[in-house]
Protein backbone atom coordinates (compact mmCIF):
# COMPACT_ATOMS: atom_id res chain seq x y z
CA UNK A 1 0.00 0.00 0.00
CA UNK A 2 1.05 3.57 -0.87
CA UNK A 3 0.93 6.26 2.00
CA UNK A 4 1.16 10.12 0.46
CA UNK A 5 0.54 12.67 2.83
CA UNK A 6 -2.48 15.28 1.29
CA UNK A 7 -0.56 18.06 2.48
CA UNK A 8 2.06 18.11 -0.12
CA UNK A 9 1.96 21.14 -2.50
CA UNK A 10 2.79 21.70 -6.32
CA UNK A 11 6.25 22.05 -5.45
CA UNK A 12 6.92 19.94 -3.30
CA UNK A 13 6.11 17.59 -6.82
CA UNK A 14 9.07 19.05 -8.27
CA UNK A 15 11.41 17.12 -6.09
CA UNK A 16 14.60 15.85 -7.80
CA UNK A 17 15.45 12.10 -8.05
CA UNK A 18 17.63 10.89 -5.34
CA UNK A 19 20.28 10.37 -7.53
CA UNK A 20 21.17 9.23 -11.21
CA UNK A 21 19.40 6.58 -12.54
CA UNK A 22 22.16 3.82 -13.09
CA UNK A 23 23.38 2.82 -16.18
CA UNK A 24 27.04 1.41 -15.12
CA UNK A 25 25.50 -2.20 -14.62
CA UNK A 26 22.22 -3.22 -16.48
CA UNK A 27 21.30 -1.03 -19.91
CA UNK A 28 17.51 -0.99 -20.62
CA UNK A 29 17.75 -4.09 -22.73
CA UNK A 30 19.59 -5.95 -20.62
CA UNK A 31 16.90 -5.06 -17.47
CA UNK A 32 14.15 -5.72 -20.22
CA UNK A 33 15.77 -9.60 -20.97
CA UNK A 34 15.83 -9.97 -17.27
CA UNK A 35 12.26 -9.20 -16.65
CA UNK A 36 11.26 -11.79 -19.48
CA UNK A 37 12.94 -14.31 -18.28
CA UNK A 38 11.85 -13.78 -14.89
CA UNK A 39 8.64 -13.35 -16.05
CA UNK A 40 8.52 -16.84 -17.51
CA UNK A 41 9.42 -18.45 -14.43
CA UNK A 42 6.81 -16.75 -12.68
CA UNK A 43 4.09 -17.57 -14.73
CA UNK A 44 5.08 -21.40 -14.39
CA UNK A 45 5.22 -21.48 -10.67
CA UNK A 46 2.17 -18.27 -9.57
CA UNK A 47 -1.28 -18.82 -10.44
CA UNK A 48 -2.24 -15.83 -12.87
CA UNK A 49 -5.72 -14.15 -14.27
CA UNK A 50 -6.23 -14.31 -18.23
CA UNK A 51 -8.52 -12.06 -18.52
CA UNK A 52 -8.72 -10.15 -21.86
CA UNK A 53 -11.34 -7.44 -20.69
CA UNK A 54 -10.00 -6.62 -16.90
CA UNK A 55 -6.15 -7.07 -18.70
CA UNK A 56 -6.66 -4.41 -21.47
CA UNK A 57 -8.43 -1.94 -18.99
CA UNK A 58 -5.21 -2.42 -16.60
CA UNK A 59 -2.81 -2.04 -19.92
CA UNK A 60 -5.25 1.23 -20.78
CA UNK A 61 -4.58 2.60 -17.55
CA UNK A 62 -1.06 2.02 -16.65
CA UNK A 63 -0.17 3.40 -20.65
CA UNK A 64 -1.89 6.77 -19.35
CA UNK A 65 0.31 6.74 -16.59
CA UNK A 66 3.35 6.07 -18.30
CA UNK A 67 3.17 8.01 -21.32
CA UNK A 68 3.18 11.21 -18.12
CA UNK A 69 5.89 9.58 -16.01
CA UNK A 70 9.68 9.62 -16.27
CA UNK A 71 10.21 6.17 -17.99
CA UNK A 72 11.77 5.97 -20.90
CA UNK A 73 11.78 2.44 -21.72
CA UNK A 74 8.36 2.19 -21.83
CA UNK A 75 7.92 -2.05 -23.21
CA UNK A 76 5.37 -2.61 -20.76
CA UNK A 77 3.94 -6.02 -19.58
CA UNK A 78 1.30 -6.73 -17.02
CA UNK A 79 0.58 -9.35 -15.10
CA UNK A 80 -2.72 -10.00 -13.22
CA UNK A 81 -2.01 -12.26 -9.74
CA UNK A 82 -4.38 -14.67 -8.85
CA UNK A 83 -3.87 -13.43 -5.04
CA UNK A 84 -6.30 -11.81 -2.77
CA UNK A 85 -3.72 -10.00 -0.78
CA UNK A 86 -3.52 -6.55 -1.37
CA UNK A 87 -0.35 -5.91 -3.53
CA UNK A 88 1.51 -4.82 -6.50
CA UNK A 89 4.81 -4.79 -7.75
CA UNK A 90 7.50 -3.91 -10.45
CA UNK A 91 10.06 -5.88 -11.84
CA UNK A 92 13.21 -4.59 -14.06
CA UNK A 93 12.43 -4.73 -17.48
CA UNK A 94 9.06 -3.26 -17.52
CA UNK A 95 6.95 -5.93 -15.51
CA UNK A 96 4.06 -4.80 -13.43
CA UNK A 97 2.18 -7.26 -11.18
CA UNK A 98 -1.35 -6.66 -9.76
CA UNK A 99 -2.84 -9.25 -7.37
CA UNK A 100 -6.57 -9.27 -7.69
CA UNK A 101 -7.02 -8.29 -4.24
CA UNK A 102 -5.92 -4.66 -4.51
CA UNK A 103 -8.21 -4.74 -8.08
CA UNK A 104 -11.04 -5.93 -5.37
CA UNK A 105 -10.03 -3.49 -2.57
CA UNK A 106 -9.58 -0.54 -4.83
CA UNK A 107 -12.75 1.98 -5.01
CA UNK A 108 -11.94 4.33 -7.21
CA UNK A 109 -9.68 4.09 -10.38
CA UNK A 110 -7.83 7.09 -8.64
CA UNK A 111 -7.11 4.62 -5.64
CA UNK A 112 -5.83 1.91 -7.80
CA UNK A 113 -3.70 4.65 -9.97
CA UNK A 114 -1.48 5.83 -7.05
CA UNK A 115 -0.91 2.45 -6.41
CA UNK A 116 0.66 1.21 -10.45
CA UNK A 117 1.98 5.14 -10.56
CA UNK A 118 4.34 4.41 -7.25
CA UNK A 119 5.76 1.00 -9.35
CA UNK A 120 6.10 2.58 -12.21
CA UNK A 121 8.22 5.27 -10.17
CA UNK A 122 9.93 2.23 -9.13
CA UNK A 123 11.00 1.11 -13.09
CA UNK A 124 11.60 4.68 -13.97
CA UNK A 125 13.58 5.51 -11.21
CA UNK A 126 15.58 1.98 -11.85
CA UNK A 127 15.88 1.24 -8.84
CA UNK A 128 17.04 -2.26 -9.45
CA UNK A 129 20.31 -1.34 -10.88
CA UNK A 130 20.60 1.05 -8.16
CA UNK A 131 20.12 -1.25 -5.60
CA UNK A 132 22.83 -3.31 -6.90
CA UNK A 133 25.28 -0.80 -7.76
CA UNK A 134 24.73 0.55 -3.72
CA UNK A 135 25.20 -2.83 -2.65
CA UNK A 136 28.59 -3.55 -4.69
CA UNK A 137 30.15 0.08 -3.81
CA UNK A 138 28.99 -0.53 0.03
CA UNK A 139 30.51 -4.43 0.03
CA UNK A 140 34.20 -3.40 0.36
CA UNK A 141 33.37 -1.27 3.55
CA UNK A 142 31.52 -4.06 4.64
CA UNK A 143 34.58 -6.45 3.97
CA UNK A 144 36.91 -4.50 5.58
CA UNK A 145 34.31 -4.07 9.29
CA UNK A 146 33.94 -8.16 9.35
CA UNK A 147 38.08 -9.02 8.61
CA UNK A 148 38.61 -5.77 11.31
CA UNK A 149 36.54 -7.99 13.64
CA UNK A 150 37.91 -11.22 12.47
CA UNK A 151 41.60 -9.69 13.38
CA UNK A 152 40.48 -8.73 17.04
CA UNK A 153 38.82 -11.71 17.41
CA UNK A 154 41.81 -13.68 16.74
CA UNK A 155 44.52 -11.79 18.35
CA UNK A 156 42.38 -11.47 21.34
CA UNK A 157 40.32 -13.91 21.72
CA UNK A 158 37.33 -12.46 23.27
CA UNK A 159 34.20 -11.11 22.57
CA UNK A 160 35.11 -7.72 21.07
CA UNK A 161 35.78 -9.38 17.92
CA UNK A 162 32.34 -10.74 17.75
CA UNK A 163 30.87 -7.63 18.65
CA UNK A 164 32.84 -5.89 15.87
CA UNK A 165 31.71 -8.73 13.32
CA UNK A 166 28.02 -8.47 14.97
CA UNK A 167 28.00 -4.46 14.38
CA UNK A 168 29.63 -5.12 10.86
CA UNK A 169 26.72 -7.51 10.68
CA UNK A 170 24.17 -4.72 12.06
CA UNK A 171 25.71 -1.42 10.63
CA UNK A 172 24.92 -3.58 6.50
CA UNK A 173 21.71 -4.39 7.41
CA UNK A 174 20.73 -0.98 9.01
CA UNK A 175 22.58 0.02 5.65
CA UNK A 176 20.45 -1.70 3.28
CA UNK A 177 16.82 -1.04 5.07
CA UNK A 178 17.68 3.05 5.09
CA UNK A 179 18.46 2.69 1.13
CA UNK A 180 15.23 0.68 0.63
CA UNK A 181 13.04 3.54 2.66
CA UNK A 182 14.71 6.19 0.25
CA UNK A 183 13.92 4.30 -2.89
CA UNK A 184 10.05 3.84 -1.71
CA UNK A 185 10.06 7.31 -0.80
CA UNK A 186 11.41 8.73 -3.94
CA UNK A 187 8.51 5.98 -5.60
CA UNK A 188 5.82 7.95 -3.71
CA UNK A 189 7.24 11.46 -4.63
CA UNK A 190 7.61 10.56 -8.07
CA UNK A 191 4.68 8.59 -8.32
CA UNK A 192 2.75 11.76 -7.13
CA UNK A 193 3.89 13.83 -9.77
CA UNK A 194 2.94 11.37 -12.47
CA UNK A 195 -0.52 11.42 -11.26
CA UNK A 196 -0.78 15.10 -11.22
CA UNK A 197 0.57 15.20 -14.97
CA UNK A 198 -1.91 12.49 -15.98
CA UNK A 199 -4.44 14.24 -14.30
CA UNK A 200 -5.61 12.04 -11.72
CA UNK A 201 -5.93 12.38 -8.29
CA UNK A 202 -3.01 11.22 -6.17
CA UNK A 203 -4.49 11.89 -2.97
CA UNK A 204 -7.43 9.03 -3.71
Amino acid sequence: MLFITSAATSNELKIPNLGESSTSLFSADVEHELGRTWLRMFRSQVPTIDDPLLQDYLENLIYKLVTHSQLDDRRIEVVIVDNPTINAFAVPGGIIGIHNGLLLYAQTEDELATVLAHEIAHLSQRHFSRRVEYQQNQQPIYLASMLAGLVLLATTGSGAGMAAISAAQAAAQDSALRYSRSNESEADRVGMQTMVEAGMDPHA
